[in-house]
Formats: structure tokens, C-alpha cells, sequence
């Protein structure tokens, strides 16, 4: 806290503070044995994923503005993009939104795609402001389904009550998951031998 408060109390300082668009976010939530474990990177459980953002638009535009909408870190470049008069390139280009029009009350609300692969842990999910499929692959295996409104602490799965909605749920987020620009396929062709 102490070093934020010199980070703005310099911002002002420089005269940079009044026109300056700054997001304050977390990475990571962490987990305090709500769903049986400690620290992070094991769930997509929502004390995990749910993080807080803070946006101070230039010239205390909306200041003290609480907005509900759930929203992404993903939203921050298009945001920043449209603050500026840039042009912003839509999905799949980008994958967020700028958060202007979340801040007026004129955007829809988008689905968040939330993901693990960390340590053996891998899963992932797509959540809504009233529900959230997940989908466990290791260590646990499963499929789980919570409705949001009921079990905001996502403590008992409706799955088999709610397979329709968990399969659009999961189909959406298996859509919007970006493949790994990291991964290389090689194909050898012809005769011979391949080292």
C-alpha cells in the first residue's frame, strides 16, 4: 500500500495523475481450504478467478462507479485501445472488449473463460454472472455444474439437473479456448529414415 500510495502521490506530483487511464488487477485469487485446498493454481473455483479491477478513467470519469457486470483482464487492451482513439480489432483479433461501455450500461455481458494447467492440476471453465460449467481432467476427472444464484460458493454440483445448459456452457468455452501458439507439428514425408 505504502509503495502505491508513492507510485500516485509521483503520478500527481508529475502532473500525469488527472489524464493518466490505470487499471489495478490481481493476477490470482487464492484459496483458504474453501474447496479443500490451499494457496492457487490447483481449480477455476471462483475464489480463484474472481479477481478485483479497478479503473481510474482520465479526469475522474465515473469515479466511485461500482459496475457488477463481470468483466475480464482480457478487456484491458481494448479498453486502453478505445481511450485512446485507436481503432479496436474485434474477436478473434482480440478477445476482449473495451470497458467504457460496460462503465455506461450499454454492453452485454460476455461469458469468462477460465483455465488451469499448472503442476498436474488441468481444468478448465466457462462462467456467467448466474452460472459456471467446469470441466476436471487431472488430478480429479469430472464435470461440474453450479448455479450461481443458489451456490454462489459453488459448494454442490446440479449437473445431471442442468445437462443442457452445462453442455452450451461447455461447448462455448471449448470455442473460445485459443490453441497454443507455442505448439509446433512436424510432418516428415517420404522415404528414409527420420532422427
Amino acid at each position: 500500500d505504502q509503495e502505491f500510495g508513492r507510485f500516485i502521490a509521483e503520478l500527481k506530483r508529475r502532473g500525469l495523475y488527472e489524464r493518466a487511464l490505470m487499471f489495478f488487477v490481481g493476477d490470482h485469487g487464492e484459496e483458504f481450504l474453501e474447496h479443500g485446498q490451499f494457496t492457487h493454481g490447483k481449480t477455476v473455483f471462483d475464489e480463484l478467478i474472481r479477481i478485483p479491477m479497478i479503473v481510474k478513467f482520465p479526469g475522474r470519469r465515473d469515479a466511485g462507479k461500482r459496475v457488477k457486470q463481470q468483466v475480464q483482464e482480457v478487456d484491458v487492451l481494448p479498453t486502453v485501445l478505445q481511450e485512446m482513439g485507436l481503432p479496436v480489432p474485434t474477436p478473434p483479433a482480440i478477445a476482449g472488449h473495451p470497458l467504457q461501455a460496460v462503465v455506461a450500461g450499454s454492453a452485454p455481458e460476455s461469458p469468462a473463460v477460465s483455465e488451469i494447467s499448472h503442476r498436474g492440476y488441468v481444468a478448465h471453465g466457462m462462467r456467467t454472472s448466474r452460472d459456471k460449467y467446469v470441466q476436471r481432467f487431472s488430478p480429479e476427472e469430472d464435470e461440474l455444474y453450479f448455479d450461481l444464484q443458489q451456490d454462489p460458493q459453488e459448494k454442490t454440483s446440479r449437473l445431471e439437473a442442468n445437462r443442457e445448459r452445462a453442455r452450451m456452457l461447455k461447448a462455448a468455452g471449448e470455442a473460445a479456448m485459443v490453441s497454443d501458439p507455442f505448439r509446433h507439428n512436424v510432418r516428415a514425408e517420404g522415404r528414409g529414415d527420420y532422427e
